[in-house]
């Protein structure tokens, strides 16, 4: 239960960190400067918040491919969920428009890259995780 509330709170934090600069790159820049934001400054946090969660499970060096999968695969879920709520009903409510139900299909390419991203992330987590020095003191 510990790593599942660890998981949602990382995959939380991404997420707070990832609206902010999204739409303010969006809002105050330009679409490109929020494309550009979200894959190269979110790909960088995505590897530290994996990297910290599998630090605060200690993860053992025989398991951690089985525990990066299980936090990508969380974070899909909840990414898909999260983006359907904020996207499909509460901007739209916001702005005072009809629920976007072809959100997913309009923004499928950059969906599925940001998934293919976060297996990347995962990844360089693990092998950050793997050659990391050790030490006897917890984060």
């Amino acid at each position: 239960m510990r790593k599942l509330i660890l998981s949602i709170g990382t995959f939380i934090i991404l997420y707070i960190i990832g609206t902010i600069v999204g739409f303010a790159a969006f809002l105050l820049i330009s679409p490109l400067a929020m494309i550009i934001s979200m894959f190269t400054v979110m790909p960088v946090i995505c590897i530290f918040l994996i990297y910290w969660y599998l630090r605060r499970i200690a993860a053992s060096p025989n398991h951690i491919g089985r525990e990066v999968l299980i936090i990508i695969v969380t974070w899909m879920v909840l990414s898909f969920s999260f983006d359907a709520l904020m996207y499909i009903l509460i901007v739209p409510t916001i702005m005072k428009a009809p629920p976007h139900w072809q959100f997913f299909i309009e923004q499928s390419p950059w969906i599925w890259f940001c998934y293919a991203m976060l297996f990347v992330c995962g990844y360089a987590a693990r092998w950050l995780y793997l050659k990391r020095p050790a030490s006897p003191s917890s984060d």
